[in-house]
């Protein structure tokens, strides 16, 4: 279902804008708006990609978790590119945060529904047994969520490493979450762009711009360790980031490197294809 003479073609599925709080509600920002004092303004970027004949999502969104969340969102995106919710084949997670999971599943009728149906769930099996082992995630309602989607999703508990998806291979973090991964797509190609999408230890400009350690992390010094890891190997092998959280541009490679950081380029994308720069060509 790539675009033709393409294998992958991907796509970053924009949830909204939002503020973020001590509250943690996600209240979605009109364009242009700002955040509210105090608050943090995030992006939610679900990306698809477009594979042989499998439709993929990777971190689905928060969904009907936002303050005025609705699966509608989702069905709209995925409309614009000629798909519904029924045709995703594969769900791919990169940690188990609840604006990065929330999408798996909504109420219809005050009945949970899966939002995929018909697709794969891959989670890195320590990632889910954590949450499992404590037996809440969030509020009542979260954990009703989260534990309806466990019991009836088709689900892949997988370890680091590849998954019989072409060309998809998760590698460790932790930090963020003690399990958080990052998953590299596209190194089965060398002729082909690879990507790269680190959930929240690389999710927006700010992280490939700056060090620095996050107190919003499990372990601030890991998931700091980990992103200048995973920062030094994609820029060696000019991987794609894919950035959750970034507002402006989802899409950014590093180009130089320096001993005061690394410079970003914005990455624009046609059609789910990286547009040539013809400097770099």
């Amino acid at each position: 279902m790539a675009r033709s003479g393409l294998t992958r073609s991907v796509y970053a599925l924009h949830e909204g804008v939002f503020s973020v709080g001590m509250d943690k509600v996600f209240h979605r920002l009109a364009p242009g708006e700002e955040a509210a004092k105090g608050a943090l303004k995030l992006s939610l970027n679900p990306f698809l990609i477009l594979q042989d004949d499998a439709v993929i999502l990777l971190d689905p969104g928060m969904g009907e978790f936002t303050q005025d969340g609705s699966v509608e969102v989702m069905r709209q995106n995925l409309a614009e590119v000629g798909l519904t919710l029924e045709d995703v084949t594969d769900v791919v997670i990169s940690h188990l945060h609840l604006d990065h999971i929330g999408g798996l599943a909504h109420q219809e009728d005050g009945y949970w529904q899966l939002t995929f149906p018909e697709a794969t769930h891959w989670i890195n099996r320590d990632e889910i047994a954590r949450v499992e082992a404590k037996g809440t995630f969030y509020g009542e309602r979260q954990t009703e969520f989260f534990f309806f989607v466990t019991s009836r999703a088709s689900i892949e508990r997988v370890e680091t490493g590849a998954i019989p998806l072409r060309g998809w291979s998760s590698r460790h973090l932790g930090g963020h979450t003690s399990h958080s991964v990052a998953w590299v797509i596209g190194e089965d190609s060398p002729s082909e762009p690879t990507y790269v999408m680190a959930g929240d230890v690389v999710g927006s400009k700010g992280a490939l711009l700056r060090r620095y350690q996050a107190n919003y992390d499990v372990d601030p010094q890991q998931a700091s360790d980990a992103r200048e890891a995973i920062k030094k190997e994609a820029f060696e092998k000019g991987w794609i980031f894919m950035a959750y959280h970034e507002a402006t541009a989802p899409f950014m490679r590093l180009t130089e490197s320096s001993t005061s950081g690394y410079t970003v380029e914005a990455v624009e994308m046609d059609q789910g294809v990286p547009v040539v720069n013809p400097d770099q060509a």
